[in-house]
């Protein structure tokens, strides 16, 4: 039987102004030659890779599989709590099976939340910037036979100064909405430039998390799942099976990137200013397909992503 982490639950507040920062994800998932400089935070380890091997990659603070450094974790050992990695047999954006899914278990009417925690080491922000983009999938599938307001709530920084929700309300007090959350398993893909995360939220913050509340996403009044639990011999620690698949939410990847260059390179280029273009072994390269190429010009090198 598959050891589940155990979720604890909270009520969620409530909406603001509505701007469409959400769409489907695009077949294939999320293309890592459009960006650069990422900060990741939970992501899949090919899609990790992938940012790594082309010398894309800022940051990785991705959650400690061992939850020795950092974790999604859970407050308390109340047995009627959510479930983390519920099996429900999605796959993720990309067609591949490593997601986070929770799914409340009944407590507080069904509300359920997952929190990001560090453990040696906080969570650092510090090198986001202004032309960064907040990224996260997202996708609810909600197995429950009785339609309810199945919502989703983002809150990361200090004193919690982004508050967001995706889903059917059409307000939650305190939040903005970033979109949608159609409740048929697919994936949609949340963006916001951080510039305009701080014109929404004027408080934020982009430094090293001191709290352990770094990023939560969390149910709005889902549907409770069934569920049996067993304790393992001389531990507490529970096992959960699911009898009766309620109301599910995914997380695929969290991160931050910029914005691929592709543009600046036709400008250099009328202008004269290219004087060599190579791969990132160093060869020399026509940068006749996407892919990231190191530009020389008479003032220096800039990496530049073509898509």
């Amino acid at each position: 039987m598959k050891k589940h982490l155990l979720i604890s639950v909270m009520a969620l507040c409530a909406a603001n102004s509505f701007a469409q920062y959400s769409e489907a994800a695009p077949a294939g998932g999320f293309d890592v030659s459009k960006g650069s400089d990422y900060v990741v935070f939970y992501a899949p380890s090919a899609f990790i890779s992938s940012i790594e091997s082309n010398g894309l990659m800022l940051s990785n603070q991705n959650l400690d599989p061992n939850g020795a450094i950092s974790t999604c974790d859970y407050w308390g050992e109340n047995p009627n709590l959510s479930v983390c990695n519920a099996d429900q047999g999605d796959t993720n954006s990309w067609g591949g099976d490593a997601c986070f899914s929770i799914t409340p278990t009944g407590y507080w009417g069904g509300a359920g939340t997952a929190c990001f925690r560090s453990i040696t080491q906080k969570f650092d922000l510090s090198q986001v910037t202004d032309d960064h983009i907040l990224h996260f999938g997202i996708m609810d599938n909600d197995g429950s036979t009785v339609t309810k307001n199945t919502g989703m709530t983002l809150i990361f920084g200090d004193n919690d100064a982004v508050k967001l929700y995706a889903g059917s309300k059409s307000r939650l007090s305190g939040y903005t909405k970033v979109g949608a959350l159609p409740k048929n398993g697919g994936w949609q893909y949340v963006e916001i430039k951080v510039s305009q995360l701080k014109t929404l939220f004027t408080n934020l913050k982009l430094q090293q998390q001191t709290d352990n509340n770094f990023f939560k996403f969390a149910f709005d009044n889902g549907t409770a799942s069934t569920t049996s639990t067993e304790q393992e011999p001389g531990s507490p620690v529970y096992t959960y099976t699911i009898t009766n698949l309620g109301s599910v939410i995914g997380l695929d990847a969290f991160f931050f990137y910029k914005p691929a260059e592709a543009s600046g390179i036709s400008e250099m280029a009328a202008e004269g200013q290219v004087q060599q273009v190579y791969d990132l072994s160093g060869r020399r390269a026509e940068m006749n397909r996407p892919g990231v190429y190191i530009v020389k010009t008479a003032n220096g090198s800039r990496k530049v992503v073509k898509r």
